[in-house]
């Protein structure tokens, strides 16, 4: 007897399309809207299987090569009906309808959620390989729509087809995936569905302590879900698990068969007649595990009745696959060789219908072969893009780094041509004093023949003038010095001047042409001969200009904080 991974419970049906829809379905060819009113008449009296029989009559009415998301929404909640009613086939063939009309409407929400319900339909089927493309096809439009709880149900979906085809990796690695994120959820329900199938899995990988630990870890929490059905499923999984691996009077085993007993008030409160199949097949096998054979043919034989008077035939032709075998091994050991041999027969017969299911699982493997080809072509696309990307930051980056060192070098060449630059003024400074000098004592000397011509002659007037032109001797040598220092040093214009100023507008002409030449870091010797003043007033005047920039601290120079200003 094997385990079934745990498989998430179907999403509940719609409740029917909102109004202001009558107009445009009633111009759907074949559309019968009397046949519809009665569909709406019967779902509002609360007859709901009246109501899906007009359904069904509407739908079948109606051209099937119309796009309508209303036909498609009414489609849908009839396949989710007939799954409610484990009329699988039926159920398949109305989503695949709503599904393709989805498809063609860009209702990728509604899409996405017909492709998992039709997965979910296709595995009881045994149709493995379309429960592959159909799950995965949902998990990528889930996860596009940032839909979590939904990409974590195909995980856990993906989990259990990968188990059933016998990929038990794969398996783990959804199975992983869906539990993080149940525990980031923090969601009991989820984390019961993780337990039960980790313990599955375990089984399966022969590790009988883990498998253990996660059956004892998945019944505690049962205690803290709401939820009938999930509830009831998972007790007949652990009990499966269970009475495969520990002996029947092992505690573990004991105590879920004591909540398996206790559940028939639960299932009689559900009345869903594939439960109550379900709960008889478990029940008669652990009767037969504690030799209460008669017990176990009775429960067996009420559970093959179930599964095989559904209105839907083949429907559960697994489940009757298990009653027969379980009730040819009980009546063998009854002594009953007729029953043994009939239950035989019966099982042989199912198992030859079923013989397809080696084809399906063959399909499975192609299937995902040919999704992971896809895949790798993906990932070489991805690769192949991200090259692209890299090869285009590192092109960027050589152009900066080209750009960078083409502006450091121009930059270089710049200071180089300035020191060059203030050494040629330097120089012209230098020769310029020179040449100051000379015309300066020449003055000089005028000035002193003049002053002595006055007074060697005792006229007033004559004194007078002499005077008068020895003073304007001395300022026109002053102007004119200040001229060729305002020529031989452009610096008056210059963007460092414009700075200062800006900040200091109060500074006087003479303070302006004090702090070009501190800045060109001429010593108080050099500026006091290119102004023609004492070092002693040149001292003063740098005091004076200190106060009124505002330095306080000794320690800093003149030429050190008019610096910052040539930047």
């Amino acid at each position: 007897m094997s385990a079934v991974l745990f498989c998430a419970a179907c999403a509940g049906r719609h409740a029917g399309p909102a109004g202001g829809f009558i107009a445009e379905l009633s111009a759907v060819p074949g559309a019968d809207m009397s046949v519809y009113g009665l569909y709406r008449d019967s779902l509002g009296s609360g007859n709901e299987d009246a109501a899906m029989e007009y359904a069904r009559e509407f739908l079948d009415g109606i051209d099937t090569s119309c796009v309508n998301v209303n036909v498609a929404f009414l489609s849908d909640t009839l396949a989710r009906y007939y799954a409610g009613k484990y009329a699988y086939s039926k159920a398949i063939s109305y989503l695949e309808r709503a599904e393709d009309i989805y498809e063609k409407a860009g209702e990728e929400k509604r899409l996405a959620d017909a492709r998992y319900l039709l997965g979910d339909l296709y595995s009881t089927k045994g149709q493995y390989h379309l429960t592959l493309g159909h799950t995965v096809d949902a998990l990528d439009i889930y996860k596009r729509l940032g839909d979590t709880l939904n990409v974590l149900k195909c995980y856990n979906s993906l989990a259990q087809i990968y188990f059933i085809c016998e990929e038990l990796q794969t398996s783990a690695e959804y199975l992983d995936l869906y539990e993080q994120g149940a525990i980031g959820l923090d969601d009991t329900l989820m984390l019961v569905k993780v337990f039960n199938n980790k313990a599955v899995l375990a089984d399966a990988f022969g590790d009988s302590a883990l498998t253990r630990e996660c059956v004892a870890e998945c019944l505690s929490l049962t205690s803290e879900i709401d939820e009938d059905k999930v509830y009831v499923n998972v007790l007949f999984n652990l009990m499966q698990i269970s009475i495969e691996l520990f002996s029947f009077d092992d505690p573990l085993t004991l105590s879920i068969y004591s909540k398996l007993l206790d559940a028939r008030d639960v299932m009689s409160s559900i009345g869903d007649i594939y439960l109550w199949g379900k709960y008889y097949y478990v029940t008669g096998v652990c009767h037969y595990l504690l030799g209460e054979k008669e017990a176990a043919a009775a429960e067996l034989e009420k559970a093959t009745d179930i599964f095989s008077e559904s209105e839907e035939g083949g429907e559960f032709d697994m489940d009757l696959l298990d009653c027969y075998r379980a009730l040819s091994m009980v009546y063998n050991g009854l002594g009953d060789v007729s029953k043994a041999y009939s239950a035989l027969l019966e099982s042989e017969k199912i198992d030859s219908s079923l013989g397809a299911k080696g084809m399906y699982t063959s399909l499975f493997k192609y299937e995902n072969d040919l999704l992971l080809s896809q895949e790798r072509e993906a990932m070489m696309e991805r690769k192949n893009q991200q090259k692209m990307v890299i090869m285009a930051i590192i092109f960027a980056a050589s152009v900066i780094v080209v750009i960078t060192l083409v502006y450091f070098y121009r930059r270089l060449l710049r200071v180089q041509a300035q020191e060059a630059s203030l050494n040629s003024r330097n120089d012209i400074l230098r020769l310029k004093e020179l040449q100051q000098t000379q015309m300066d004592e020449l003055v000089q000397n005028v000035i002193s023949k003049l002053t002595r011509m006055g007074n060697e002659h005792g006229d007033e007037s004559l004194k007078n003038e002499i005077s008068n032109i020895c003073g304007d001797l001395r300022s026109a040598s002053t102007t004119e010095n200040w001229k060729e220092i305002d020529y031989f040093v452009p610096e008056f214009n210059s963007e460092f001047f414009q700075r200062l100023v800006k900040d200091y507008p109060n500074l006087s002409v003479n303070e302006r042409r004090l702090c070009v030449l501190l800045n060109m870091n001429l010593t108080t010797k050099q500026i006091s001969e290119i102004t023609k003043q004492t070092p002693h007033s040149i001292d003063i005047a740098r005091g004076r200009l200190r106060s009124k920039l505002g330095i306080k601290d000794r320690s800093v120079s003149l030429q050190s904080f008019l610096s910052k200003y040539n930047h």
